[in-house]
């Protein structure tokens, strides 16, 4: 064989199969599609490998009158590849650890029978930014939703394979990096939850106010809803009066990415759910229940479907809209809310329900001042939010780095003393050599695809 030496790393690559000892599989089954309990057994899914860890929940469960083959049972420290899935998943592996003793190879889940010294790796390569690369190279497949990579393509896949020693210097110090970004990652996924938590603390600390407590009917001159164009015998269309669905009214601000738009003759029609500027919209079914906005010259004189309530002040403006639409996304109304939906087919909050909302109703003056708080500390909490979510993403690139910088040969420092890559590549192809040489019971065939 060939040896290939790469320019600039100065490792030898190799094709992969050179270093494997067999690539075993299992069959296509009817099963059902649940993971098998205890006494069942059952065959992992292509998700079971997707997101770097071994999922054993993603298994469907194999007929009971099938008693597969114990040869390809799934094991600690098998090295498991998926052969097909959507273009950035495909070829997606794992070290299976803490395996179940009743999951077995799928035909979409490939096992890698190679040295255990070499899984650290190889798992590391495949996951970097150049493995990934080639892998979706080799793949196959007409729709980048489902991509395949055969056998033969993942033997021809090259590798880059310095000797034992640096592999494990480069891999230990890929895991002590991947570590640190790991629990940056962890306490920076705690922060949309103390976000919330916050938020919610400053909603309770600015309506404890004193003072009378008044219903939303009696600070309004009008609580209504749209009706669905369905129903009247309207379609959408790319322009024309503007039409505010539930999927517009976010937690507490419009969301107008996904705007639609009907025949003028709908507005004509349903005058009296026509958006006025400083209207408060509350979405009043399904899942989305209880999302408010404050309706602004954006979507002035647009209309609305039946899952939005419009609610007008007696005297519209800035400061009372944004009070009303603070208030309804504080705990004690949403829970109000939560407990006053009907839920038939889904759930529905009436609008003389909304009507009997009570809520704090101090002087103007502090109307104003509740709402200016609120409205500073949010925005010194969102930047906060803001903040994270970049720092959350340069994470994510940061441990693509590593890897890019690891298989470019300069993450550590080599060791002159270190074992060459050709005296690895010697002892693996005796092991090979001597596995062949051994009596098998089984075909070839059973070799390279094992049923289970």
């Amino acid at each position: 064989m060939t040896i290939a030496t790469h320019p600039q790393t100065g490792w030898p690559e190799v094709p992969l199969g050179e270093l494997l000892s067999a690539i075993e599989t299992g069959k296509n089954l009817r099963c059902q599609e649940r993971p098998p309990k205890p006494h069942e057994n059952g065959v992992v899914k292509v998700s079971s490998v997707s997101w770097g860890f071994f999922d054993r929940t993603q298994s469907k469960t194999l007929p009971s009158s099938y008693e597969p083959s114990p040869r390809s049972l799934i094991r600690n420290r098998d090295f498991l590849i998926s052969r097909a899935n959507t273009l950035e998943l495909v070829g997606a592996c794992i070290v299976v650890e803490d395996a179940p003793d009743n999951l077995y190879l799928s035909d979409k889940v490939l096992r890698l029978v190679l040295p255990d010294e070499l899984k650290p790796w190889l798992l590391k390569f495949l996951s970097s930014s150049i493995g990934r690369a080639r892998i979706e190279a080799a793949s196959t497949g007409n729709q980048l939703s489902m991509r395949n990579i055969s056998q033969e393509a993942i033997r021809s896949l090259m590798v880059p394979l310095p000797g034992c020693g640096e592999q494990g210097r480069i891999v230990a110090r890929i895991d002590s990096l991947s570590a640190k970004s790991r629990r940056a990652r962890d306490h920076l996924d705690h922060i949309p939850r103390l976000v919330e938590k916050y938020k919610q603390s400053i909603f309770a600390a600015a309506f404890k106010t004193q003072g009378e407590r008044r219903t939303l009917g009696g600070v309004t001159s009008r609580i209504t809803k749209g009706s669905s164009p369905k129903w009247q015998g309207f379609a959408y269309q790319s322009d024309g009066l503007l039409f505010v669905r539930s999927q517009n009214v976010g937690w507490g601000k419009l969301l107008l990415d996904d705007l639609s738009y009907l025949p003028s003759e709908f507005g004509e029609k349903h005058k009296n759910s026509a958006i006025c500027k400083w209207d408060v919209l509350l979405n009043i079914v399904g899942a989305s229940i209880g999302r408010t906005a404050v309706a602004t010259d954006e979507i002035e004189g647009a209309n609305c479907n039946q899952a939005v309530a419009l609610i007008r002040l007696k005297s519209p403006n800035r400061t009372d809209a944004r009070y009303v639409n603070l208030w309804l996304q504080s705990q004690e109304a949403q829970a109000k809310i939560v407990q006053g939906s009907v839920d038939v087919a889904r759930a529905n909050f009436s609008l003389s329900s909304i009507g009997s909302l009570a809520l704090p109703w101090p002087d103007a003056t502090v109307r104003e001042a509740v709402v200016r708080r609120i409205e500073t500390a949010f925005a010194w909490i969102d930047r906060i939010a803001a903040e994270a979510a970049s720092a959350r993403t340069l994470i994510d690139h940061l441990d693509a780095a590593v890897l890019a910088k690891a298989f470019r040969n300069e993450l550590v420092p080599q060791n002159p003393t270190d074992e060459p890559a050709s005296a690895l590549l010697e002892r693996i192809g005796a092991q090979r050599r001597f596995a062949t040489a051994r009596p098998r019971r089984a075909g070839r065939r059973s070799q390279l695809q094992l049923g289970v």
